[in-house]
């Protein structure tokens, strides 16, 4: 093996020996070592000349056939010029992998749909391009990365982590700082550190040094890490769902390491095992159809589209975008809440024609399964958050309904959007509003779609109450629904103070109990809760009193607004409830749910509403 590899060495070097210059380049040659500050010892410039020189010419013929039509993106001279694809990828990471008893593998959500297009930096969840320099350190950027988007996520706050700590002190969990490593090994370190510094503490300077983390200066830290099992698919909603993604793929051709912009697809960019770590931080669709996704890179704003490059979706795992993802999970609190009807049309067929039920004015979808975002409730500490305190009074009374009072605006539809939890949490304002200023003023659903994802909600994919809350107290504000209309999809936040029409000054919690929720209804007003909806039974209710004996009391799948309780003729106690499917559904929007039959379908597991 020796022997043949100097013999290999030496032929290279016969053949570029005395290469030939093309002399009409010579300023441009000077031009690109002075930008990139290349300096060269002996005769080495005589062969990285010509090294330049063919990938220039390749660059050149490239490009003329991108306005041919012939390729799908174009390529730029960068600072790899003077190099061989062969030289730069020994230069950049090998992958290790990692025990299974390490790791957690990303269950996918069983959601109907996730949406055609995602770029979290139009939520604020990715900082500026990055340059990792001449040392190899893109798992450490890659790391950080998707470390940034899960605190921006948590906290609100996008603040740039440090590469260099990465770099200086991850050498116990087997990273080699300047000499390659992995993001899921990066993710480890913080995990058993209990912290990262942020960039301004401990700045970037792209070669190994002593370890010198200080916790005084850490801004984040992490419970763990996910690994994304090797399909698009699974990519997809991950990116969708979670936020920026790390991700490994194989850069070995010069068409990668050259690429300007455009859609990237290269035929021989096959599945080669990953050698560089890179950011995926959303996906899409050009006009023409062609899928794609959305990497950021860490060879600075130059490279690339100001750093970022579009590559191939669905199109085999090109260039093994999928081969190795992972992101790291911190402390959110609480999870996710709402569901989507997702039935196919035979389901929905055959349902109407056996049970007479009645089909809800909701689009079916192909899938067969009525999807939920999440499973279960996980309990907050009473530090940050009011219980509600039971009044002391002798008797509630035996019926209320807050419809009769106005407080309660009329049915709405959150369509083919996971907002439950948003039209939820406004109805409950809405009634706390009346209460106070006498005036029903229906309240926007998609300001809070739109405007809440840094407090733990994520739109279209599902949230919660209580952060909605939260966001509407710490944005001293919620827009009309006249001002800010519902779109069902998410968008840009638009919260605009002069169409403000609500506060709060915080939410209150109540006791898991069927009584104290009784009691809250009868001295509060309309109340956010969350219930099981998942079953058939419920999907197409139309009326009467409904009661389910396979429904669960802890995983709640759906955010509705009881708005009253009563009790029927034949002595069967209900609660009265407002749904967000629009009117074609239940009782002209509304539901009669089992009240004292053991917390059916969980609707006191989870009861909140906000104060004025």
């Amino acid at each position: 093996m020796v022997p043949v590899f100097f013999l290999a060495a030496v032929c290279f070097r016969m053949v570029s020996a005395a290469p030939t210059h093309d002399p009409s380049l010579n300023a441009e040659w000077q031009k690109w070592k002075t930008k990139y500050r290349k300096t060269y010892i002996n005769n080495e410039e005589v062969e990285r000349r010509a090294l330049w020189e063919e990938n220039m010419k390749l660059i050149q013929l490239h490009n003329k056939e991108y306005h041919q039509g012939k390729n799908t993106f174009t390529m730029a001279m960068n600072a790899f010029g003077d190099q061989r694809p062969l030289e730069l990828a020994q230069t950049l990471t090998a992958f290790q992998s990692q025990e299974a008893k390490e790791t957690n593998i990303f269950q996918e959500p069983l959601l109907g749909d996730v949406p055609k297009s995602v770029d979290w930096r139009k939520h604020g969840y990715v900082t500026p391009v990055k340059d990792q320099g001449s040392c190899v350190s893109c798992w450490a950027f890659s790391a950080v990365g998707s470390l940034e988007g899960q605190m921006f996520r948590k906290t609100g706050k996008l603040v740039p982590l440090s590469e260099q700590n990465l770099v200086d002190c991850s050498r116990s969990q087997h990273n080699n700082g300047c000499h390659g490593g992995l993001f899921t090994s990066a993710f480890q370190y913080i995990k058993d550190n209990g912290g990262l510094d942020t960039s301004e503490s401990y700045p970037y300077e792209a070669q190994d040094g002593p370890c010198r983390y200080d916790p005084k200066h850490s801004a984040a830290n992490i419970t763990g890490f996910v690994v994304v099992p090797s399909n698009e698919e699974a990519l997809m909603k991950a990116v969708a769902t979670v936020g920026p993604i790390s991700i490994g793929i194989s850069v070995r051709l010069r068409s990668l390491l050259f690429y300007k912009s455009g859609f990237y697809y290269d035929p021989d960019c096959y599945n080669h095992y990953p050698n560089h770590s890179v950011l995926l931080v959303g996906y899409g669709e050009e006009s023409d159809g062609q899928k794609y996704w959305l990497v950021k890179n860490s060879w600075g704003e130059e490279w690339g589209m100001d750093g970022y490059i579009k590559i191939a979706k669905d199109r085999n795992n090109h260039c093994s975008i999928a081969t190795i993802a992972a992101y790291p999970t911190v402390h959110q609190g609480l999870p996710h809440l709402c569901a989507i009807l997702q039935l196919s049309v035979h389901e929905y067929s055959s349902l109407n024609t056996e049970t007479g039920a009645e089909v809800p004015a909701i689009e079916p979808s192909t899938n067969i399964e009525f999807r939920q975002l999440m499973t279960g409730f996980q309990s907050m500490g009473t530090k940050e958050m009011n219980v509600f305190q039971e009044p002391l009074l002798g008797d509630v009374p035996k019926s209320v309904d807050w419809r009769n009072l106005s407080y309660v605006t009329p049915v709405k539809d959150q369509g083919q959007c996971s907002s439950c939890w948003a039209f939820s949490a406004v109805g409950s304002l809405e009634g706390q509003i009346f209460r106070k200023t006498g005036q029903l003023i229906s309240l926007s659903e998609q300001n809070l779609v739109d405007c809440s994802w840094s407090y733990g909600n994520i739109g279209c994919f599902g949230g919660l109450m209580e952060y909605a809350f939260r966001y509407v107290k710490e944005n001293r504000g919620l827009d009309t629904r006249v001002s800010y209309p519902y779109e069902a999809r998410n968008g840009p936040c638009r919260y605009d103070p002069k169409n403000s029409a609500a506060n709060v000054t915080d939410f209150v919690k109540i006791p898991i109990s069927e009584d104290a929720l009784m009691k809250a209804v009868a001295t509060v007003g309309p109340i956010s809760v969350g219930v099981d909806s998942h079953h058939h039974s419920f999907r197409f209710y139309k009326g009467g009193m409904y009661y389910e004996p396979h429904c669960s009391s802890s995983n709640l799948d759906h955010a509705v607004l009881v708005v009253g309780y009563g009790e029927e003729s034949d002595g069967n106690k209900y609660w009265m409830v407002k749904n967000s499917w629009g009117q074609g559904w239940g009782m002209n929007g509304y539901i009669k749910m089992a009240r004292d039959r053991n917390n059916n379908c969980g609707i006191a597991t989870y009861a909140i509403y906000p104060t004025v």
